[in-house]
């Protein structure tokens, strides 16, 4: 059985349809190149504890006493115990160290990442080889611990990467597409809060009760258009659905002028397309083009005092390597 194994996973992006999935319309993510990693090794101790390093602190968790556990890291206990009960495992004492290039609070699935990677290299310890449905799931637990009621999406992505599919009530469906793209991920470094944004969101939605399930409906279509644009390698023609879909968000009254003003930049310089992601009110914008655009772009924000990530969108999830 191995002593030590590492594993790590990608952040994420919303692509297409945030905000609208809550009220049932379709989302497309997609798993950035920026990866958390997490190195776990077998010590001794008397308890079945988990000692967690990261920058967010270090705390030591009893699996088999969660509900003591205090601190942003205890969702990874809850990840270990699913793990636990699911193999019918008795934990063993671990150290985990977490590495992490995917900035907190930038809705680039942070945490998920941490989590997914934690959950991969928690059962690599233990004897199990990777599987990313248990992974996938172990995750969640984390995840809800965390965010409450998750949509699973950021955890999803990070297990299988690439690009998945959302909706509500159907759950999330990765795509087979394996299509890569170069983008920047550009984080404002706004502060905001998620669940403000979402009631922002919707009660807004709620005062254009005239014709509110036909935008939901529109931005259905747009996102299933942009799954078939993505098969195709047409980038021209998503990135024109990525403009559009930023509009509506803005005009939805999420976005913020500094992330307008990533989006309009984008399109100024020929980006293919440029939005907000994820919440909105601050946090990251994506943007998609050519090497040439890219390079101009980003030479523009980080004037503004962004920061600035080159990506790949469509990576590899979880990977695991024990010794």
């Amino acid at each position: 059985m191995p002593q030590t194994c590492v594993a790590s996973a990608p952040g994420k992006v919303i692509l297409l349809g945030e905000h609208w999935v809550v009220s049932g319309s379709y989302g497309l993510a997609a798993s950035i190149s920026l990866r958390a990693s997490v190195e776990c090794e077998k010590i001794s101790c008397n308890k079945p504890e988990v000692h967690v390093e990261s920058v967010l602190g270090s705390t030591a968790i009893n699996v088999k006493e969660l509900e003591e556990c205090r601190g942003p890291l205890c969702g990874l206990g809850y990840a270990a115990r699913y793990l636990a009960k699911a193999l019918s495992i008795e934990p063993s004492c671990v150290q985990c160290r977490v590495f992490s290039q995917i900035p907190v609070g930038a809705g680039l699935g942070s945490s998920a990442a941490v989590a997914v990677a934690f959950s991969a290299a928690y059962a690599g310890v233990h004897g199990i080889e990777l599987d990313r449905d248990l992974i996938n799931k172990a995750a969640y637990a984390a995840e809800e611990y965390n965010h409450g009621h998750p949509s699973g999406i950021d955890n999803t992505v990070a297990s299988y990467g690439g690009f998945v599919l959302y909706k509500r009530g159907l759950g999330v469906k990765p795509l087979e597409s394996r299509v890569e793209l170069d983008a920047l991920v550009i984080n404002t470094r706004i502060q905001r809060s998620t669940r403000k944004a979402v009631e922002y969101f919707q009660r807004n939605l709620s005062l254009l009760e005239g014709v509110r399930d036909e935008l939901i409906g529109l931005v259905d279509r747009l996102v299933l258009k942009g799954v078939e644009l993505l098969g195709k390698k047409d980038l021209e023609r998503f990135g024109r659905i990525m403009f559009l879909s930023h509009g509506l968000l803005s005009g939805m009254g999420v976005s913020v002028p500094e992330l307008d003003w990533i989006v309009h930049t984008a399109s100024a310089h020929g980006a293919y397309g440029a939005k907000l992601t994820g919440a909105g009110m601050g946090g990251s914008a994506i943007v998609i083009g050519n090497r040439e655009a890219l390079s101009i772009v980003e030479r523009e924000c980080m004037k503004k005092g962004f920061e600035v990530y080159q990506v790949r969108l469509g990576v590899e999830g979880v990977k695991l390597e024990c010794r």
